[in-house]
């Protein structure tokens, strides 16, 4: 019977200590880094440049394109093919 009490014993002190070691091991920055740097399962290449924001866009380009299609309108309705005209 005093066999059985040990072995009720190891099994509590393991139940008790397996969530504090894991909670030190993974409260650390550095130990958590390190554990997720070695488990990496995919690596993701480098970040190429940037696309330009809405601010950063070259204006001059856009207002030539949009010059360009007001024509482009402006000709095709001269020439009597507007947008709902069936010829």
């Amino acid at each position: 019977m005093a066999q059985k009490g040990g072995l009720e014993l190891f099994k509590f002190s393991l139940y008790l200590s397996i969530p504090v070691v894991a909670t030190v091991l993974y409260s650390s920055p550095s130990n958590m880094s390190k554990i997720v740097d070695y488990y990496r399962y995919i690596t993701y290449p480098a970040e190429g440049r940037k696309p330009p924001k809405g601010h950063e866009i070259e204006h001059e380009r856009v207002y030539k394109i949009i010059k360009r299609r007001k024509e482009e309108r402006e000709r095709e309705e001269k020439k009597g093919r507007g947008w709902f005209s069936w010829n």
